[in-house]
């Protein structure tokens, strides 16, 4: 067999793994296909799915309960799924999923994040007294609730209380509205910061903790302080991170040295982006900051572009070529993008963008329907090695909600 036979025989089986990738005649302007976007769609959630269980984890001999009846009061247990965890990736995982549920009929991926919220209301009752107790429990980050990360499921909590009205939700909400407003640190001109190490930033990470809970809380309250708190902080985080000149954010600020780290990390700029995106689609037209938002959203997404690899994907740190395709932020940009366009804030040309983003995502998948190619949880630095050298990992809980929320706005943009 010669080497063109074999180069032929591997696009076919390549064509066959995933035909949602799909390019015109032309080869610059690529499309894909509806039908195949929910085959994929459908994969990935279902792989979720598998993930995810409701089951317990004894810590000390890995015994495994499936209620709380059989866990003995002194038992420290673990969550059997990280997909339970009270952790932020999973309320993005939750969205993600309650788009696609729209999709499909099936009660278990419509359910997804109904289910888990229930889960946790039916078992934080015990394990507040084991808390209380000084045993360590599978919610620490819910009961220490020290810094915005510590969010967890709460805007996830806030939709489902949206639709029930169950007051058991509500201490859940109460909890993080009063972190947010009465206990989260903040700046000098009321800006939410993380105090790390002593050290007081504006991290990127942390508008979209925020953003998501205030939104949501706007429309379920409608109490314009929601919204007010939200557009300021997002505003804010714009004015201390974003650069005017490259048209990207930086990952940190530093307070008291009044300077940026100078890093454009990937799901950074992807997390900025994100809380652009929660603002401007319940901002009023004529809101007095609405423009604003819109004049650094169009530009950051200008720049993105032109920093776009030729395989679809964006790099670890934005501007260094040579750094890996990183698939967490290239999720986060590519359903940014193609919402912009399907929410008019962006011009049809972008659409070629979009697309592409989702195509080189494709070629991310396993065929364990897995995403591969995620960089890990991440600190900051000042040192550009520090980011280029964070290992990755695959199928990590950071990718997959943006991931299936990029798949349903590329399906709306082929209606467009």
């Amino acid at each position: 067999m010669n080497s063109k036979s074999i180069i032929c025989i591997a696009f076919i089986l390549t064509a066959l793994q995933w035909p949602a990738l799909v390019f015109s005649k032309e080869k610059t302007s690529p499309i894909v296909d509806t039908m195949q976007v929910k085959q994929v769609l459908q994969s990935i959630s279902q792989k979720i799915l598998t993930l995810t269980n409701y089951e317990f984890k004894d810590r000390a001999n890995g015994q495994i309960y499936k209620s709380l009846q059989e866990i003995q009061v002194g038992t420290s247990v673990k969550l059997a799924s990280d997909f339970n965890e009270w952790e932020y990736q999973n309320s993005l995982v939750c969205f993600g999923m309650n788009r696609v549920g729209l999709l499909f009929t099936t009660e278990d991926i419509q359910q997804y994040s109904t289910r888990k919220i229930n889960f946790l209301a039916e078992t934080i009752s015990f394990f507040s007294q084991q808390q209380q107790t000084g045993i360590k429990t599978p919610y620490p980050l819910y009961f220490s609730m020290k810094e915005l990360w510590y969010c967890g499921l709460a805007a996830n909590v806030v939709d489902l209380y949206a639709q029930t009205k169950n007051e058991r939700l509500k201490p859940f909400i109460d909890k993080f509205e009063n972190h947010i407003f009465n206990v989260q640190a903040r700046w000098t001109d009321k800006t939410l910061i993380r105090i790390d190490n002593g050290r007081k930033v504006v991290q990127s990470d942390d508008a979209y903790m925020a953003v998501i809970f205030l939104v949501r809380m706007w429309k379920l309250t409608n109490e314009q302080r929601y919204m007010n708190e939200a557009v300021n902080q997002v505003c804010s985080y714009n004015k201390y991170l974003f650069d005017a000149s490259d048209k990207l954010f930086h990952h940190v600020w530093y307070c008291t040295e009044n300077r940026p780290n100078k890093q454009y990390w990937g799901r950074g700029n992807g997390w900025m982006i994100l809380s652009m995106v929660e603002v401007l689609d319940v901002l009023p037209k004529n809101h007095p900051k609405r423009k604003e938002l819109l004049s650094c959203f169009k530009a950051h997404v200008e720049s993105l572009t032109k920093l776009q690899q030729t395989n679809g994907l964006w790099c670890q740190v934005l501007n260094v070529n040579s750094s890996y395709h990183e698939t967490s932020c290239s999720a986060m940009f590519t359903y940014s993008i193609a919402k912009g366009i399907n929410s008019g804030w962006l011009p049809k040309s972008y659409r070629t963008c979009a697309v592409k983003g989702w195509n080189g995502l494709l070629t991310k998948i396993t065929p364990n329907n897995e995403i591969e190619g995620v960089c890990i949880g991440t600190h900051f630095s000042d040192d550009i090695n520090f980011y280029l050298n964070r290992p990755t990992s695959t199928n990590d809980r950071h990718v997959l909600g943006s991931f299936l929320l990029a798949g349903m706005e590329i399906i709306d943009l082929n209606l467009k």
